[in-house]
Protein backbone atom coordinates (compact mmCIF):
# COMPACT_ATOMS: atom_id res chain seq x y z
CA UNK A 1 0.00 0.00 0.00
CA UNK A 2 1.63 3.61 -0.94
CA UNK A 3 1.69 5.59 1.74
CA UNK A 4 2.29 9.34 0.90
CA UNK A 5 3.69 12.01 2.94
CA UNK A 6 -0.23 13.20 5.07
CA UNK A 7 -0.97 9.40 5.34
CA UNK A 8 2.55 9.02 7.28
CA UNK A 9 2.08 12.19 9.08
CA UNK A 10 -0.82 11.09 10.76
CA UNK A 11 -0.15 7.54 11.05
CA UNK A 12 2.68 9.01 13.31
CA UNK A 13 -0.09 10.83 15.31
CA UNK A 14 -1.98 7.97 15.99
CA UNK A 15 0.98 5.89 17.12
CA UNK A 16 1.97 8.31 19.12
CA UNK A 17 -1.30 8.62 20.31
CA UNK A 18 -1.71 4.91 21.37
CA UNK A 19 1.69 5.48 23.69
CA UNK A 20 0.27 8.33 25.27
CA UNK A 21 -2.83 6.67 25.96
CA UNK A 22 -1.62 3.19 27.04
CA UNK A 23 0.94 4.98 28.87
CA UNK A 24 -1.07 7.35 30.67
CA UNK A 25 -3.56 4.17 31.50
CA UNK A 26 -1.41 2.98 34.40
CA UNK A 27 -2.42 5.57 36.38
CA UNK A 28 -6.22 6.44 35.35
CA UNK A 29 -6.99 2.63 35.30
CA UNK A 30 -5.43 0.87 37.99
CA UNK A 31 -4.42 4.30 40.63
CA UNK A 32 -6.32 3.53 43.86
CA UNK A 33 -6.67 4.12 47.67
CA UNK A 34 -6.77 0.49 49.21
CA UNK A 35 -5.58 0.07 52.77
CA UNK A 36 -5.41 -3.81 52.72
CA UNK A 37 -3.41 -3.79 49.55
CA UNK A 38 0.06 -2.06 48.84
CA UNK A 39 2.77 -2.14 46.25
CA UNK A 40 6.35 -2.42 47.36
CA UNK A 41 8.66 -0.45 44.38
CA UNK A 42 11.11 -2.43 42.39
CA UNK A 43 13.35 -0.62 40.52
CA UNK A 44 14.48 -3.59 38.21
CA UNK A 45 11.47 -4.84 37.30
CA UNK A 46 8.53 -2.49 35.71
CA UNK A 47 4.93 -3.73 34.87
CA UNK A 48 2.60 -2.01 32.99
CA UNK A 49 0.02 -1.29 34.35
CA UNK A 50 1.52 -1.45 37.58
CA UNK A 51 -0.05 -4.49 39.65
CA UNK A 52 -1.66 -3.49 43.31
CA UNK A 53 0.45 -5.43 44.92
CA UNK A 54 3.86 -6.78 44.26
CA UNK A 55 6.08 -8.39 47.06
CA UNK A 56 9.91 -9.18 46.04
CA UNK A 57 11.15 -12.89 47.05
CA UNK A 58 14.29 -14.83 47.49
CA UNK A 59 15.87 -15.97 44.20
CA UNK A 60 14.03 -16.46 40.58
CA UNK A 61 12.40 -18.94 38.51
CA UNK A 62 14.32 -20.13 35.36
CA UNK A 63 12.76 -21.48 32.16
CA UNK A 64 14.22 -24.34 31.06
CA UNK A 65 14.37 -26.07 27.74
CA UNK A 66 12.66 -29.38 29.51
CA UNK A 67 9.68 -27.84 31.31
CA UNK A 68 6.28 -27.77 31.00
CA UNK A 69 2.79 -25.78 31.30
CA UNK A 70 0.23 -27.29 33.63
CA UNK A 71 -3.13 -26.40 33.26
CA UNK A 72 -6.36 -26.61 35.76
CA UNK A 73 -9.79 -25.58 35.69
CA UNK A 74 -12.58 -26.18 37.82
CA UNK A 75 -14.71 -27.75 34.77
CA UNK A 76 -13.44 -29.84 31.43
CA UNK A 77 -15.09 -26.52 29.21
CA UNK A 78 -12.45 -23.99 31.77
CA UNK A 79 -9.44 -26.04 31.40
CA UNK A 80 -10.10 -26.48 27.55
CA UNK A 81 -10.04 -22.29 28.22
CA UNK A 82 -6.88 -22.45 29.91
CA UNK A 83 -5.59 -24.41 27.36
CA UNK A 84 -6.17 -22.03 24.48
CA UNK A 85 -4.42 -19.28 26.98
CA UNK A 86 -1.69 -21.58 27.45
CA UNK A 87 -1.34 -22.17 23.94
CA UNK A 88 -0.94 -18.37 23.63
CA UNK A 89 1.84 -17.94 26.22
CA UNK A 90 3.54 -20.86 24.45
CA UNK A 91 3.71 -19.09 21.56
CA UNK A 92 5.08 -15.63 22.68
CA UNK A 93 8.31 -17.25 24.41
CA UNK A 94 8.54 -20.38 21.14
CA UNK A 95 10.33 -17.89 19.01
CA UNK A 96 13.04 -16.47 21.06
CA UNK A 97 13.98 -19.44 23.76
CA UNK A 98 13.22 -22.53 21.20
CA UNK A 99 11.71 -24.03 24.19
CA UNK A 100 8.50 -26.25 23.04
CA UNK A 101 6.66 -25.85 26.89
CA UNK A 102 4.27 -28.84 26.64
CA UNK A 103 1.05 -28.16 28.12
CA UNK A 104 -0.21 -30.94 30.71
CA UNK A 105 -4.14 -30.96 32.02
CA UNK A 106 -2.94 -31.94 35.46
CA UNK A 107 -3.17 -30.25 38.84
CA UNK A 108 -0.43 -32.65 39.99
CA UNK A 109 2.60 -30.10 39.38
CA UNK A 110 6.52 -31.07 38.61
CA UNK A 111 9.30 -29.15 39.77
CA UNK A 112 10.22 -26.60 37.76
CA UNK A 113 7.15 -25.67 35.61
CA UNK A 114 4.36 -23.07 35.35
CA UNK A 115 0.74 -23.44 36.16
CA UNK A 116 -2.29 -21.86 35.32
CA UNK A 117 -5.19 -22.97 37.31
CA UNK A 118 -8.73 -21.40 38.14
CA UNK A 119 -9.25 -24.12 40.88
CA UNK A 120 -9.37 -22.43 44.34
CA UNK A 121 -9.79 -19.02 42.73
CA UNK A 122 -11.62 -16.38 44.79
CA UNK A 123 -14.36 -14.38 43.65
CA UNK A 124 -13.18 -11.25 45.04
CA UNK A 125 -10.83 -11.15 42.67
CA UNK A 126 -13.69 -10.50 39.44
CA UNK A 127 -12.81 -11.85 36.25
CA UNK A 128 -9.71 -10.38 35.90
CA UNK A 129 -7.95 -10.29 38.89
CA UNK A 130 -4.96 -13.08 39.20
CA UNK A 131 -2.61 -14.23 41.46
CA UNK A 132 1.05 -14.82 40.63
CA UNK A 133 3.42 -16.85 42.87
CA UNK A 134 6.78 -17.14 41.81
CA UNK A 135 9.35 -19.03 43.77
CA UNK A 136 12.90 -20.87 42.37
CA UNK A 137 11.14 -24.06 41.86
CA UNK A 138 7.49 -23.20 40.29
CA UNK A 139 5.37 -20.37 39.01
CA UNK A 140 1.47 -20.75 40.04
CA UNK A 141 -1.10 -18.50 38.78
CA UNK A 142 -4.31 -18.61 39.85
CA UNK A 143 -7.50 -16.37 39.02
CA UNK A 144 -11.35 -16.70 39.18
CA UNK A 145 -11.95 -17.09 35.99
CA UNK A 146 -9.55 -17.93 32.73
CA UNK A 147 -9.77 -13.98 31.88
CA UNK A 148 -7.72 -13.58 35.01
CA UNK A 149 -5.06 -16.03 33.55
CA UNK A 150 -5.22 -14.07 30.51
CA UNK A 151 -4.18 -10.99 32.23
CA UNK A 152 -1.90 -12.42 34.33
CA UNK A 153 0.05 -14.28 31.60
CA UNK A 154 0.53 -10.84 29.92
CA UNK A 155 2.35 -9.63 33.28
CA UNK A 156 4.19 -13.28 33.28
CA UNK A 157 5.66 -11.58 29.77
CA UNK A 158 6.77 -8.04 30.96
CA UNK A 159 8.66 -10.11 34.04
CA UNK A 160 11.24 -11.76 31.25
CA UNK A 161 14.19 -10.06 29.78
CA UNK A 162 13.35 -8.25 26.98
CA UNK A 163 14.91 -10.31 24.28
CA UNK A 164 11.79 -12.65 24.72
CA UNK A 165 9.43 -10.25 22.15
CA UNK A 166 12.62 -11.30 19.41
CA UNK A 167 11.30 -13.28 16.92
CA UNK A 168 14.10 -15.28 16.10
CA UNK A 169 16.08 -17.72 18.47
CA UNK A 170 18.02 -15.67 21.81
CA UNK A 171 20.95 -17.47 22.34
CA UNK A 172 22.86 -16.99 25.72
CA UNK A 173 19.88 -15.09 27.38
CA UNK A 174 18.79 -16.99 31.31
CA UNK A 175 15.12 -16.42 30.64
CA UNK A 176 14.90 -15.76 34.69
CA UNK A 177 11.67 -14.44 36.43
CA UNK A 178 12.63 -12.73 39.68
CA UNK A 179 10.75 -14.66 42.59
CA UNK A 180 7.60 -12.60 43.80
CA UNK A 181 4.08 -12.20 44.74
CA UNK A 182 1.97 -10.25 42.50
CA UNK A 183 -1.67 -9.64 42.62
CA UNK A 184 -3.81 -7.28 40.91
CA UNK A 185 -7.19 -6.46 39.93
CA UNK A 186 -8.24 -3.49 37.29
CA UNK A 187 -10.27 -0.95 38.84
CA UNK A 188 -12.06 -0.43 35.84
CA UNK A 189 -13.96 -2.74 33.75
CA UNK A 190 -13.59 -0.85 30.37
CA UNK A 191 -10.25 -0.09 29.18
CA UNK A 192 -10.51 0.95 26.01
CA UNK A 193 -8.88 2.82 22.97
CA UNK A 194 -9.95 3.82 19.71
CA UNK A 195 -8.44 2.87 16.28
CA UNK A 196 -9.71 5.93 13.19
CA UNK A 197 -10.03 3.53 10.42
CA UNK A 198 -12.47 5.87 8.38
CA UNK A 199 -9.87 8.82 8.03
CA UNK A 200 -6.90 6.40 7.15
CA UNK A 201 -7.34 2.90 6.72
CA UNK A 202 -5.51 0.23 8.17
CA UNK A 203 -5.20 -3.53 7.00
CA UNK A 204 -7.26 -6.08 9.01
CA UNK A 205 -2.99 -7.33 9.73
CA UNK A 206 -2.36 -3.80 11.12
CA UNK A 207 -5.25 -3.65 13.38
CA UNK A 208 -4.66 -7.16 14.81
CA UNK A 209 -0.53 -5.82 15.83
CA UNK A 210 -3.27 -3.20 17.59
CA UNK A 211 -4.93 -5.66 19.28
CA UNK A 212 -2.19 -7.83 20.46
CA UNK A 213 -0.22 -4.39 21.60
CA UNK A 214 -3.61 -3.51 23.49
CA UNK A 215 -4.30 -7.12 24.98
CA UNK A 216 -0.06 -6.96 26.13
CA UNK A 217 -1.27 -3.93 28.41
CA UNK A 218 -4.34 -5.44 29.78
CA UNK A 219 -6.57 -3.08 27.58
CA UNK A 220 -10.01 -4.80 26.80
CA UNK A 221 -11.59 -2.95 24.56
CA UNK A 222 -10.66 -1.83 20.86
CA UNK A 223 -12.82 0.47 19.77
CA UNK A 224 -12.90 0.88 15.54
CA UNK A 225 -14.45 4.22 14.42
CA UNK A 226 -15.83 2.53 11.08
CA UNK A 227 -17.37 5.95 9.11
CA UNK A 228 -16.97 9.07 8.61
CA UNK A 229 -16.77 11.84 6.08
CA UNK A 230 -13.80 10.52 4.41
CA UNK A 231 -14.49 6.52 4.32
CA UNK A 232 -16.67 4.18 5.31
CA UNK A 233 -15.21 0.73 6.17
CA UNK A 234 -17.17 -1.99 6.62
CA UNK A 235 -19.49 -3.94 4.30
CA UNK A 236 -23.20 -3.58 4.18
CA UNK A 237 -24.53 -6.34 1.87
CA UNK A 238 -27.91 -4.37 1.42
CA UNK A 239 -26.62 -1.32 0.71
CA UNK A 240 -22.92 -2.08 -1.30
CA UNK A 241 -21.94 1.32 -2.64
CA UNK A 242 -21.39 2.15 0.69
CA UNK A 243 -17.65 0.59 0.78
CA UNK A 244 -17.52 0.44 -3.29
CA UNK A 245 -17.70 4.14 -3.36
CA UNK A 246 -17.54 5.45 -0.12
CA UNK A 247 -14.74 2.87 1.42
CA UNK A 248 -12.73 3.85 -2.02
CA UNK A 249 -10.97 7.37 -0.74
CA UNK A 250 -9.09 8.27 2.77
CA UNK A 251 -7.76 11.77 4.45
CA UNK A 252 -5.09 13.01 1.53
CA UNK A 253 -6.38 10.83 -1.47
CA UNK A 254 -5.53 7.29 -0.56
CA UNK A 255 -7.28 4.41 -1.75
CA UNK A 256 -9.28 3.50 1.13
CA UNK A 257 -10.35 0.10 1.43
CA UNK A 258 -12.60 -1.68 3.72
CA UNK A 259 -13.47 -4.91 5.63
CA UNK A 260 -15.88 -7.28 4.59
CA UNK A 261 -18.31 -9.48 7.08
CA UNK A 262 -15.98 -11.81 6.81
CA UNK A 263 -13.03 -10.13 7.78
CA UNK A 264 -14.78 -7.86 10.28
CA UNK A 265 -15.62 -11.01 12.21
CA UNK A 266 -11.96 -12.69 11.76
CA UNK A 267 -11.29 -9.65 13.51
CA UNK A 268 -13.66 -10.13 16.26
CA UNK A 269 -12.85 -13.94 16.75
CA UNK A 270 -9.18 -12.78 16.92
CA UNK A 271 -9.85 -10.05 19.79
CA UNK A 272 -11.61 -12.00 21.52
CA UNK A 273 -9.27 -14.71 21.97
CA UNK A 274 -7.13 -12.32 23.69
CA UNK A 275 -10.15 -11.17 25.85
CA UNK A 276 -10.24 -7.52 24.01
CA UNK A 277 -13.81 -6.49 22.81
CA UNK A 278 -14.40 -5.05 19.41
CA UNK A 279 -16.64 -2.12 19.66
CA UNK A 280 -18.27 -0.65 16.30
CA UNK A 281 -18.95 2.76 15.37
CA UNK A 282 -20.98 4.68 12.47
CA UNK A 283 -20.93 8.14 13.17
CA UNK A 284 -24.12 10.27 13.01
CA UNK A 285 -26.18 12.20 11.55
CA UNK A 286 -23.08 14.21 11.38
CA UNK A 287 -19.24 13.17 10.01
CA UNK A 288 -21.80 11.04 7.36
CA UNK A 289 -19.91 12.33 3.89
CA UNK A 290 -18.96 8.59 2.73
CA UNK A 291 -22.45 7.67 2.98
CA UNK A 292 -23.87 10.59 1.58
CA UNK A 293 -21.68 10.56 -1.37
CA UNK A 294 -22.54 6.92 -2.06
CA UNK A 295 -26.47 7.10 -2.28
CA UNK A 296 -28.09 10.19 -3.74
CA UNK A 297 -31.68 9.18 -2.04
CA UNK A 298 -29.92 10.25 1.26
CA UNK A 299 -29.45 13.94 0.08
CA UNK A 300 -32.34 16.80 -0.31
CA UNK A 301 -31.29 16.66 -4.09
CA UNK A 302 -31.34 13.10 -4.48
CA UNK A 303 -27.40 13.59 -6.04
CA UNK A 304 -24.46 12.12 -4.49
CA UNK A 305 -22.05 14.45 -2.68
CA UNK A 306 -19.09 14.91 -3.64
CA UNK A 307 -16.01 12.37 -2.14
CA UNK A 308 -13.88 14.05 0.92
CA UNK A 309 -10.20 13.93 1.81
CA UNK A 310 -10.13 17.17 4.00
CA UNK A 311 -9.99 17.19 7.72
CA UNK A 312 -12.32 20.36 8.29
CA UNK A 313 -15.71 18.83 10.25
CA UNK A 314 -19.04 19.76 10.84
CA UNK A 315 -20.36 20.11 7.17
CA UNK A 316 -22.23 16.89 6.88
CA UNK A 317 -25.82 15.36 7.82
CA UNK A 318 -28.08 12.90 7.43
CA UNK A 319 -31.13 14.22 7.37
CA UNK A 320 -33.63 13.48 10.06
CA UNK A 321 -37.16 13.91 8.67
CA UNK A 322 -36.44 11.25 5.94
CA UNK A 323 -37.96 8.26 6.56
CA UNK A 324 -35.73 6.78 3.96
CA UNK A 325 -33.17 7.85 6.02
CA UNK A 326 -34.35 5.77 9.07
CA UNK A 327 -35.00 2.37 6.62
CA UNK A 328 -31.00 2.92 5.53
CA UNK A 329 -29.49 3.27 9.17
CA UNK A 330 -31.67 0.34 10.68
CA UNK A 331 -30.77 -2.13 7.61
CA UNK A 332 -27.05 -0.96 8.94
CA UNK A 333 -27.61 -2.05 12.46
CA UNK A 334 -29.62 -5.18 11.44
CA UNK A 335 -26.70 -6.21 9.62
CA UNK A 336 -24.12 -5.01 11.90
CA UNK A 337 -25.98 -6.54 15.15
CA UNK A 338 -25.97 -9.80 13.55
CA UNK A 339 -21.68 -10.10 13.11
CA UNK A 340 -21.01 -7.88 16.36
CA UNK A 341 -20.81 -9.78 19.89
CA UNK A 342 -20.22 -6.18 21.59
CA UNK A 343 -22.97 -5.75 23.11
CA UNK A 344 -22.63 -1.87 22.15
CA UNK A 345 -23.22 0.08 19.13
CA UNK A 346 -21.53 3.59 18.95
CA UNK A 347 -24.09 6.05 17.00
CA UNK A 348 -21.20 8.56 17.13
CA UNK A 349 -23.35 11.57 16.89
CA UNK A 350 -20.13 14.96 17.59
CA UNK A 351 -19.79 17.60 15.70
CA UNK A 352 -23.34 17.38 13.79
CA UNK A 353 -23.06 21.38 13.50
CA UNK A 354 -25.31 21.80 10.29
CA UNK A 355 -27.86 19.48 11.76
CA UNK A 356 -30.50 21.71 14.31
CA UNK A 357 -30.60 21.17 17.74
CA UNK A 358 -33.92 19.83 17.78
CA UNK A 359 -33.85 17.58 15.14
CA UNK A 360 -30.89 15.97 16.41
CA UNK A 361 -32.43 15.74 19.46
CA UNK A 362 -35.28 13.42 17.69
CA UNK A 363 -32.79 11.42 15.13
CA UNK A 364 -30.31 10.60 18.19
CA UNK A 365 -33.63 8.84 20.54
CA UNK A 366 -34.59 7.64 17.45
CA UNK A 367 -31.74 5.64 16.09
CA UNK A 368 -31.37 4.62 19.84
CA UNK A 369 -34.36 3.14 19.88
CA UNK A 370 -33.27 1.57 16.70
CA UNK A 371 -30.36 0.18 18.80
CA UNK A 372 -32.46 -1.38 21.59
CA UNK A 373 -34.69 -3.18 19.12
CA UNK A 374 -31.48 -5.27 18.02
CA UNK A 375 -30.47 -5.90 21.31
CA UNK A 376 -27.68 -4.08 21.77
CA UNK A 377 -26.93 -1.00 23.68
CA UNK A 378 -26.21 2.33 22.47
CA UNK A 379 -23.05 4.49 23.15
CA UNK A 380 -22.28 7.89 21.86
Amino acid sequence: MKINNIQRKYKYIIALFLVTLITSSVIFFYSRDDEELTVTADNDYIIVPKPLLYVPGKGEFILKEDMSVYIAGNTKEETEEIAKIAEYFKGKVIPATGYELPIIKSSEVSKGSIYLTTVGGTESKGNEGYEIITTPDNIKIIAYKPEGLSRAVQTLRQMLPTDIEKNTLVTNVKWSIPASTIEDKPEYEHRGLMIDVARHFFTIDEIKRQIDNAAQFKINRVHLHLSDDQGWRLEIKKWPDLTNIGGSTEVGGGTGGYYTQEQFKDLVKYAAERYVEIIPEFDMPGHSNAALASYGFLNPDGKKKPLYTGTEVGFSSFMTNDEKTYEFIEDIIREVSAISPSKYIHIGGDEAEVTPKEDYDYFVGRVAKTVQKYGKTPIG
